[in-house]
């Protein structure tokens, strides 16, 4: 996923602090009030990887259909 948003051009610091190798200092992630639109690039970036998939799989990929399914298993982070 980290190629593909990089080649789509997303912001490459946000990209960093999204995969987690651009640490914020403890201050600022302990004070610091982020926007909304924080790391706004990466969101719209896999938003549109996510509308390619769709393209190509359609509704395969659509999570009520998934959701339903036994071998189907949430990852939660």
């Amino acid at each position: 996923m980290a190629t593909i948003l990089a080649n789509r051009r997303v912001d490459i610091i946000e990209l960093e602090i999204a995969l987690g190798h651009r640490v914020l200092k403890k201050t600022s992630s302990r004070y610091a009030i982020f926007d909304p639109e924080y790391l706004s690039t990466i969101t719209a970036g896999i938003e549109d990887v996510i509308a390619d998939l769709l393209k190509t799989v359609g509704p395969a990929l659509h999570p009520k259909l998934t959701r339903a399914h036994d071998n189907v298993v949430p990852l939660r982070a």
